[in-house]
């Protein structure tokens, strides 16, 4: 490749000599450059042959491309100096979640153990259910046992809104009426 790239510079360079040496007579012509602006005074450059005028215009542009060049390439260079810093990140990040896991991995024994643990654990908490369950079924059947109790000891005909209690919040007035109540019936019979 680099022998094309030479052999092109050279028929390039070919070209322009020829290019000079057949418009010699036009291109050693002398030329004088003017600015006139209205703020400032009128400036004049000294009389410069054509071919000079010629060169450093390539000159320039061959400079102007160098630094657009040298500027995208710096450019191009951040994005991967960058790009291979995310990648370093990443790739480190990568070897601690594997070390990391290495160290959770365990031999089969262990893994056994932990195994059994968690089984133990799994088959003490459901006893602890299971006992609490019974528990609030003995204390909802004693609250049902409370509540035929209280249905037991008093009639429809006894229960109203301002008069219906609970066995156990009976006053001793009311027990005493009921009493007698129960005596003045069985009497009466």
């Amino acid at each position: 490749m680099r022998y094309i790239k030479a052999f092109l510079i050279l028929c390039v360079f070919f070209v322009a000599m020829i290019f000079f040496f057949q418009n010699h007579a036009v291109l050693s012509k002398t030329v004088a450059f003017q600015l006139n602006l209205l703020v400032m005074p009128s400036m004049t450059s000294i009389e410069i042959p054509f071919y000079f005028v010629m060169l450093g215009a390539f000159l320039l542009g061959s400079l102007l491309c160098l630094a657009v060049l040298l500027f995208d390439r710096i450019r191009m260079s951040l994005c991967l100096a960058r790009a291979n810093m995310r990648v370093r990140s990443i790739e480190s990040n990568e070897r601690k979640m594997l070390s990391k896991m290495k160290m959770l991995s365990c031999s089969p024994e262990e893994k056994q153990g932990i195994l059994s643990s968690i089984k133990a654990y799994f088959t003490f908490s459901r006893k602890k259910d299971k006992a609490e369950e019974a528990e609030q079924k003995k204390t909802a059947n004693g609250k049902d046992e409370y509540i035929n109790e209280f249905f037991k000891e008093t009639s429809p005909d006894d229960i109203e809104s301002s008069q219906a209690t609970m066995p156990s919040e009976k006053t001793t007035e009311e027990k005493n009426s009921q009493e007698k109540d129960t005596q003045k019936a069985a009497s009466a019979a």
